[in-house]
């Protein structure tokens, strides 16, 4: 990303850490997991929360309060790490 917060270096520090240790807590459920690189999976997750999150407030900040935005990344994330991906229920 460029620009805003994450161009400052208390918030790349913030970021790296955060990378980390999503990217280690990803390794701990390996066999969970489809992915292979926990490092890269860890960083495309965590910018692309961001990226969707920014851009709803926004496009759409009321997607934000009915849960719908979190819902969706939810279901995404779940389909895109876990081996046998089960169907997210939509409430």
């Amino acid at each position: 990303m460029t620009g805003g917060l994450s161009a400052t270096p208390s918030a790349r520090k913030f970021y790296a850490e955060a990378i980390h240790a999503l990217g280690d807590l990803l390794a701990n459920h390996e066999d969970q997991l489809r992915v292979s690189d926990k490092s890269l999976a860890a960083y495309l997750l965590i910018h692309t929360a961001e990226t969707a999150i920014h851009a709803m407030m926004r496009d759409d900040p009321e997607k934000l309060k009915d849960g719908t935005l979190e819902r969706e990344l939810t279901d995404m994330t779940i389909r895109y790490l876990a081996k046998d991906t089960p169907i997210c229920q939509k409430t």
